[in-house]
């Protein structure tokens, strides 16, 4: 896809898509299981397409249920269905927000905006919130190591909100696990969920389950280690506890749980916890990256 015109994509964040679409005939699927996108279904026709709002940048986007390569911003959208040129499309996106303009179709989307369906108003809403909150959240775990596009979802779940956030930066109440592949070839323990995603960022490689235990164990996660050390199915077992007393006591205590399982330990090579080194890490590439001035400059 060409670059498209910065006067082009000034004038499409000005237009509410989803409002768009229902002045266009689409009709918002009410559904509560994601507010990570909206559906909206064209009865006449069966188009469906999802939309979603990236709120920092502050524009919106769709791709098609049926032809995933049909998708993009307003633009896209209006070259697919009327064919229309990029001039044409400029003309066509400047009228809808210029009340001045004599034109037709948009003076029947500010009706349709004026007057739009409370269902697709709250949709609307909610998607924005989640969206906002998913944003605020990420930047924080951006600042922490992990970043933007580089956490796998599937094994250490998604990142949505602040309460998401909180979990995956403190110490679990119980023992916390990610999900497990058949093509895992080691345990990993160690304190928090975000010191297991920085384990896995430095050498995890996709091939390590992860068991996050927090600072203290109580007896009831003694219990729980013991039974799930005797049968893990992996053949390696790593203590990726920090490098601080409290990490050499929780290794301790961990191998001395199932004393004739065979356990490695592993520490950061800087910084208390795996975690730490991932922040360090990231602070030392940002300073790298920045542009090198000549003394006396």
């Amino acid at each position: 896809m060409e670059p498209k015109n910065p006067i082009l994509e000034r004038f499409e964040r000005a237009v509410d898509l989803p409002t768009y679409l229902g002045h266009r005939g689409y009709d918002i699927v009410a559904s509560d299981k994601d507010p990570g996108h909206l559906t909206m279904v064209n009865s006449r026709t069966g188009d469906t397409l999802v939309v979603t709002k990236d709120v920092e940048r502050s524009s919106w986007s769709y791709v098609s249920a049926r032809a995933p390569s049909d998708r993009g911003s307003l633009t896209d959208f209006l070259v697919a269905r009327d064919g229309l040129s990029a001039p044409a499309c400029l003309e066509r996106i400047v009228a809808l927000g210029n009340p001045l303009a004599r034109d037709p179709e948009g003076h029947a989307y500010r009706e349709f905006e004026r007057h739009a369906p409370p269902q697709l108003r709250h949709a609307v809403a909610r998607h924005l919130r989640h969206m906002e909150a998913e944003t605020s959240a990420l930047r924080t775990l951006e600042r922490l190591g992990v970043q933007r596009g580089t956490l796998d979802e599937w094994r250490f779940g998604k990142v949505q909100s602040q309460d998401d956030l909180a979990k995956v930066v403190t110490d679990p109440k119980d023992l916390w696990a990610s999900k497990y592949r058949p093509t895992d070839r080691a345990i990993v323990l160690t304190e928090q969920p975000l010191d297991a995603m920085a384990y896995e960022k430095s050498r995890g490689k996709q091939t390590c389950c992860y068991l996050a235990t927090g600072s203290d164990l109580s007896d009831v996660q003694k219990r729980k280690l013991a039974h799930l050390l005797c049968e893990v199915p992996c053949s390696k077992i790593v203590l990726a506890f920090g490098r601080d007393d409290v990490g050499r006591k929780l290794a301790e205590q961990v191998q001395a749980l199932v004393p004739t399982v065979k356990m490695e330990r592993e520490m950061p090579a800087f910084g208390g916890r795996w975690s730490n080194q991932m922040q360090m890490e990231q602070r030392h590439a940002r300073s790298m990256a920045k542009p090198a001035f000549a003394l006396g400059q």
